[in-house]
């Protein structure tokens, strides 16, 4: 099958960002901690009117409140930018009769779905982390909301090139 320079440089992407998620699952529990503690610091500095002025106990406490969210909306924004770009890819794949690029969008959350299984795997071997069901969840309503991102987007810019063709 060749491929088309789009769906090359989609792929390449969508492998580039498995990676980096790869990466961040293999860091340790306290790395991937102190990561999302200056995530909800920079939240704090940016959302919080006078978060700078507040104490050092008051600021790691606020830190500490968001952190399980911040964790979750990293989840959920890393497999956002996944399903976008496997749908991508796939979108720019030779059809070919009977397979499943018939129907990308279901076929990019099922490979995101499987990846975030494969990654809560992954992190058994990691120390201080561990799988976990709710996060494969997590990770694959993000790639839904990828999805239907990217075809919401998609739809709006056929409209706009349709009517500017009129």
């Amino acid at each position: 099958m060749k491929l088309s320079r789009p769906a090359k440089i989609w792929m390449i992407l969508s492998i580039a960002w498995m990676v980096a998620i790869f990466l961040f699952s293999a860091e340790s529990g306290d790395d991937s901690q102190e990561l999302s503690w200056s995530v909800g610091g920079i939240i704090g500095q940016i959302f919080v009117p006078g978060f700078a002025g507040w104490s050092a106990a008051k600021q790691m406490a606020f830190v500490q409140m968001i952190d399980h969210a911040v964790r979750k909306c990293a989840h959920a924004t890393e497999y956002a930018v996944l399903g976008i770009l496997y749908l991508g890819t796939l979108r720019r794949l030779p059809e070919r009769e009977g397979s499943a690029m018939r129907h990308p969008a279901l076929t990019a959350l099922v490979m995101a779905f499987l990846y975030a299984c494969t990654d809560e795997i992954h992190q058994i071997f990691v120390p201080d982390r561990g799988p976990g069901v709710k996060d494969v969840m997590i990770d694959t309503a993000g790639a839904l909301a990828g999805i239907v991102i990217y075809l919401l987007v998609s739809r709006i810019a056929g409209a706009v090139r349709k009517k500017k063709q009129n």
